[in-house]
């Protein structure tokens, strides 16, 4: 009798443990079609910080605690630092001298983990930042050019943006240096990109001067070879005012007060 009782008791409580075990799984499935499709982001519901344990992005219950935006914040902050750091090393020694170890001791990173950010190792770097920089360029500075608007308005604030893309002096254009010292597709993308910002300062002089063609191209060469050729000597002597001195002679000119003493005969 009493090994009748003590099977039955096994038999009912292994049917027990199967029912729950049928309801686990059946709740982590709904859990999994709900948040199908989604990325990592920190979850709610990690225990002792928010790195420690990560879910789903998409959950409702997620959402909810803007979990997904701050963990975005968090990756592009990381990501734009990262991209300074490595900035300064390829201003300062140049595609070609920019070795994986420098760029890795100047982030702090392995360079395994340099190759985690950058597949493709230090030419991704160099195409990710020479994009950066064209942009930034051509939003602070060249897009000041874009009609409508007066021509001399437009050259007196490209000057302002070109102050402000350089910090006054004390950073060089990685365009120009990519230019100079890669090879291939980033030498050939930097260089079409100066090309483009001469044409844009040129149709700017262009309207300025009312359709005077040839001496609106003159004249963008001269301020761009000045502005740039300014500014490598200002960052090479560290110099800064070097390249404030050129902007305000440009100014000036522009302005029609004077003319620098080299454009006199023009």
């Amino acid at each position: 009798m009493r090994e009748r009782i003590l099977l039955a008791a096994y038999y009912t409580r292994g049917k027990a443990y199967r029912d729950l075990d049928v309801r686990k799984s059946s709740h982590n499935l709904q859990m999994q079609q709900r948040c199908k499709g989604s990325r990592d982001i920190v979850s709610p519901c990690a225990a002792n910080g928010p790195d420690a344990v990560r879910g789903p992005q998409n959950c409702s219950f997620e959402r909810s605690f803007g979990y997904t935006s701050r963990v975005n914040d968090r990756a592009k902050s990381s990501r734009a630092a990262l991209d300074e750091q490595l900035l300064q090393v390829f201003l300062q020694r140049g595609y070609d001298g920019a070795t994986l170890a420098q760029l890795a001791e100047a982030t702090g990173l392995s360079k395994a983990s340099l190759y985690h950010h950058y597949p493709g190792g230090k030419a991704e770097m160099a195409g990710t930042l020479l994009r950066n920089a064209c942009s930034r360029a051509q939003q602070l500075a060249y897009d000041k050019l874009q009609p409508p608007g007066e021509a001399a308005e437009q050259l007196m604030a490209f000057l302002d943006g070109f102050e402000r893309y350089t910090e006054r002096g004390n950073q060089h254009c990685l365009v120009c240096v990519l230019a100079q010292s890669a090879e291939g597709q980033h030498a050939q993308d930097a260089r079409r990109a100066l090309a483009d910002w001469r044409e844009q300062v040129t149709k700017a002089y262009d309207a300025l001067l009312n359709g005077r063609s040839k001496r609106a191209a003159r004249l963008a060469e001269q301020m761009l070879a000045e502005l740039y050729g300014a500014l490598l000597t200002a960052v090479t002597l560290n110099e800064p005012r070097l390249l404030r001195r050129a902007v305000k002679r440009w100014r000036k000119a522009i302005s029609g007060t004077i003319q620098p003493q080299h454009r006199k005969n023009d």
